[in-house]
């Protein structure tokens, strides 16, 4: 049998606390959260945005993972739906409660698809054209990692900065080497998708993109959601990506199947 050690994640914590919208969605999540919490599984404290502003960019901090991690932590078995709809705090200058984060589950979403369709939406007929001439593979996603980067980076250097700016340079190496590789390699699979079949972005599916930073450092990313099942399989990504029925036939033969997990994992073997 592998053994493994799991982690979970900030993304899927901040998903949990902000999908808890009703009193009828507290009574069904509350369970998930207790059990997450209760599990020994490791939380990843990071995001996409929290590395690029703090890691990257190098500036102030981003105190939505300290907020999120602060209501998760408020949370036990006698928690009540008030409870949690009354705590408040102050954090970095703003002020936190569960309506905050709804709101900004809401906001990330919309803002990530308007984002990307319009990004895409602008490809001409030649450039897609051109595409389906090429393989899908770290060549591509290094030669066309500018299409991710440039229209958030270049603004915060000024000028008539282009990608060709020393500080972008190391920005776009730092993005392609570090923490965020695994989410860049998925934003330019994204892109490549688009051009070869004129997929736009689905509902979740932006918010999916950001998952992919959790792929960094695994062997294993276990998700039941199809996103992740049409990522490319050629070696492109550090980790597998398996369903929770194909993990656990790999981890623990004989396992009942039909197994569902109440949050999303990641996973890497113990060494």
């Amino acid at each position: 049998m592998i053994q493994v050690e799991y982690h979970s994640s900030f993304s899927t914590v901040f998903e949990l606390l902000s999908g808890i919208t009703s009193q009828d969605k507290f009574n069904r999540r509350i369970g998930i959260v207790a059990r997450l919490k209760s599990s020994g599984v490791k939380i990843i404290w990071k995001s996409v945005p929290s590395i690029l502003r703090e890691d990257v960019l190098k500036l102030d901090k981003d105190y939505d993972i300290e907020a999120t991690k602060m209501m998760y932590e408020l949370i036990d078995n006698s928690t009540s739906y008030e409870d949690l709809n009354n705590f408040e705090f102050e954090l970095g200058g703003n002020t936190y409660n569960l309506n905050t984060l709804i709101e900004h589950d809401s906001n990330i979403n919309q803002n990530l698809q308007n984002n990307w369709n319009e990004l895409t939406s602008k490809v001409d007929t030649a450039l897609r054209k051109a595409a389906k001439l090429m393989d899908f593979d770290l060549n591509y996603i290094h030669n066309n990692l500018d299409y991710l980067l440039e229209n958030t980076l270049i603004p915060m250097i000024g000028g008539d900065a282009c990608i060709h700016h020393p500080q972008y340079v190391e920005w776009k190496d730092q993005v392609i080497n570090g923490e965020l590789s695994e989410w860049a390699k998925g934003g330019i699979w994204g892109s490549y998708n688009t051009l070869i079949n004129g997929h736009t972005t689905g509902k979740n599916d932006a918010v999916d993109y950001l998952h992919l930073v959790y792929a960094k450092g695994m062997d294993y990313f276990i998700s039941d959601d199809k996103f992740f099942s049409r990522l490319p399989s050629n070696d492109i990504f550090e980790c597998e990506f398996l369903t929770v029925d194909s993990f656990f036939k790999l981890t623990s033969p004989g396992r009942a199947e039909g197994q569902v997990l109440p949050f999303a994992l990641n996973a890497k073997n113990k060494t």
